[in-house]
């Protein structure tokens, strides 16, 4: 059974989801179409890359996930299909792959060719879909264009350690349906630099000196009462990565971490070790 995955920033009023799938499905009506996320911002190529990093290895081996986000361009830039981690990923060459693999985790990486009319409108439905299609159907990647001499990196901020003040400092980079904060920090870089020392978590005014395994571990451990809701907390996510929230929140009602601490993407975050 073929698989396919869509990622968008289509949302979902308008009928471009719909068709990308109807195109899918014409082809071969036994593919299994998965929505991994239509909700990106519009444009949001480093969002994109973190939704589907956290979950593109749940699927099988041999998936096709299709990435149309900004995916807008001209003949000038054709867009890209890659093979990494035994996967196949097809997307506009705009930065997101340098966000989800280092170059030497690259198998495959070819530009994918498509007539010039193919480029007047709704290049995911006349350019993606086909690449995925022909994927699908166990086609060669090799076939689809020529060897991608370069792959489009976005810069972004790393961590980095400030060995002068045993400080690990990073960035949010991730608000989620629950305005829960996610970061940069993985758990393997605060393992390498903790060392067993005691640590505070610092952003704003704001100081954590415990990370919980999961949200049922935070419940169980910290309530004095009946409800922790609304208590601050940080643990690593089920993507590795260092995350802020709020016990229970809720942005449209009585708040989220986001909303509370005034936090953005791209803010700084630090943990110090002592």
């Amino acid at each position: 059974m073929s698989l396919i995955t869509l990622t968008t920033d289509y949302g979902s009023k308008d009928h471009f989801v719909a068709s990308l799938k109807g195109v899918l499905l014409k082809h071969n009506p036994k593919t299994a179409i998965i929505d991994i996320s239509h909700q990106i911002n519009p444009y949001d190529t480093l969002m994109a890359s973190y939704i589907v990093k956290s979950c593109y290895q749940d699927f099988p081996e041999g998936s096709v996930h299709i990435v149309a986000v900004d995916a807008s361009t001209t003949s000038d830039e054709p867009h890209i299909a890659v093979y990494a981690d035994r996967h196949f990923f097809i997307c506009p060459n705009k930065g997101f792959i340098s966000q989800v693999f280092r170059a030497d985790q690259i198998q495959s990486a070819v530009y994918i060719n498509a007539a010039s009319d193919d480029y007047q409108s709704f290049q995911a439905k006349t350019i993606l879909s086909k690449a995925a299609i022909h994927l699908s159907s166990g086609g060669p990647i090799e076939l689809l264009g020529n060897k991608a001499d370069s792959i489009f990196e976005i810069k972004t901020q790393s961590v980095y350690f400030d060995q002068v003040n045993n400080k690990l400092i990073g960035h949010f980079i991730y608000i989620d349906h629950y305005g829960n904060l996610v970061t940069n920090i993985k758990r393997i870089d605060f393992d390498a630099r903790r060392k067993n020392r005691n640590f505070n978590i610092v952003f704003g005014q704001i100081r954590i000196s415990a990370i919980y395994d999961s949200y049922a571990e935070f419940n169980r451990l910290y309530k004095r009462t009946n409800d922790a809701s609304g208590e601050v907390f940080a643990l690593f996510n089920s993507s590795g990565y260092l995350e802020i929230g709020l016990y229970k929140s809720n942005p449209g009602t009585r708040g989220s971490a986001s909303t509370l601490f005034a936090i953005k993407v791209f803010d700084l975050i630090s943990v110090e070790f002592h």
